[in-house]
């Protein structure tokens, strides 16, 4: 009880802080939802959230999770950024809700992108038995900074916590943040190195079955069985329509937009040395451009 009424004088808050996100409207209707539908959150197993880096890919896997009809992973949310105002799971869950109506409007675009699964549910769930939010790099600044925001978030939900740790060839992400940033290479690398040491420090308060390290690479070089582990990891079912739908989406190859770039020898070296520091980035290199 306690753990409630300290929010509640917050609620105004979070009220205004959804009201400028343009975000108030869709989680109202949500709430609403909620409450006269008093099982719609009942069958809930899972919370799921991403931690990881910008530009890794977080939006395909999470409109491909999204997909399942007993999941709903919403798109940008920044769920973390919510916890100390939120009043009860109830609004928590409709927030998530309230992002995924709101990216639907959106006709599910994104930078350029359309992340619509032919066939499959996008929030006309079956039941809810995942909810999620995809927003790896803003997870990861909020909650390293305030780890006990984790203990906040297992009290709020009530169900166990998945995490999802996805990783992308450390190359492509300081390219793709030095493009979308207008940032220089070094400025990117700093950024870079800023979320490794984010990560390592929101994933080490974590148990090992907590969570989960995937490899964007590995999801579009072999869709279907990449999609189905992550999947059983959230204890769902990977139906083989669902998989099979999803894996017709998923480009055909990674893109490589380290080699758009001029990188001297010492930056080379530098992200060599962050990869040869970090548990989750075994393997990858710089490599040569094939003919």
């Amino acid at each position: 009880m306690r753990f409630i009424s300290r929010r509640l004088h917050k609620f105004p808050k979070l009220l205004w802080t959804l009201q400028k996100n343009e975000l108030l409207s869709c989680c109202a209707r949500s709430y609403w939802r909620a409450s006269t539908t008093p099982d719609l959150f009942g069958h809930v197993r899972k919370y799921c959230f991403f931690v990881g880096y910008p530009r890794s890919g977080h939006t395909l896997l999470g409109s491909l999770l999204n997909a399942h009809p007993k999941a709903v992973v919403c798109h940008e949310l920044h769920a973390a950024n919510y916890l100390d105002l939120v009043p009860n799971r109830k609004w928590f869950f409709a927030m998530h809700l309230g992002a995924d109506a709101r990216f639907a409007k959106k006709g599910r675009r994104w930078t350029g992108y359309d992340y619509r699964v032919p066939g499959q549910s996008h929030g006309c769930f079956e039941q809810i038995e995942v909810v999620g939010d995809k927003r790896g790099g803003g997870a990861a600044i909020r909650l390293a900074g305030d780890l006990d925001l984790l203990t906040e978030l297992r009290l709020l939900v009530g169900v166990p916590i998945r995490v999802i740790h996805q990783v992308r060839n450390p190359f492509d992400n300081i390219a793709t943040t030095a493009k979308r940033r207008d940032f220089s290479l070094d400025q990117a690398i700093d950024v870079f190195e800023s979320f490794l040491e984010k990560n390592r420090r929101v994933l080490s308060e974590l148990s090992k079955n907590e969570w989960l390290l995937t490899r964007h690479e590995d999801l579009i070089e072999n869709p279907k069985a990449e999609l189905a582990r992550i999947v059983r990891f959230l204890d769902l079912e990977p139906a083989p329509d669902y998989i099979e739908a999803c894996a017709s989406i998923v480009f055909k190859s990674p893109t490589r937009p380290r080699f758009e770039w001029e990188w001297s020898g010492s930056q080379i070296e530098r992200v060599l040395k962050l990869i040869a520091s970090s548990p989750y980035h075994e393997d990858y290199s710089y490599e040569e451009r094939e003919d």
